[in-house]
């Protein structure tokens, strides 16, 4: 079975994307980089299958930025890049939507 990750990512001009791909293709926490540079990960979620992850990125699309933030500042209060915890996810809880 597939595992699959659901991302918010924000890039040095302070857009937010939203996104989801496979665990296997992630490499590391440096495929997020691959396109867009200079862009720091600052949420994530494991999903088990693509149905789950595609309503996670469902629901993180139709919150507004302003509360999408407050959420994940609630788990990452500094905004800090996650991209090295990726494979240490168990300290970190799903938002509630």
């Amino acid at each position: 079975m597939n595992e699959y990750i659901v991302y918010v990512k924000m890039l040095r001009n302070k857009r937010l994307v939203i996104g989801k791909m496979k665990s296997t293709a992630f490499n590391g926490g440096y495929e997020l980089t691959k396109n867009n540079k200079g862009g720091k990960l600052i949420y994530f979620e494991l999903k088990k299958n693509i149905k789950g992850a595609q309503a996670a990125e469902n629901k993180f699309k139709s919150l507004t930025r302003n509360k999408l933030m407050e959420k994940i500042k609630n788990i990452n209060p500094e905004l800090l890049d996650l991209k090295q915890t990726i494979n240490n996810n168990k300290y970190f809880k799903e938002l509630i939507y």
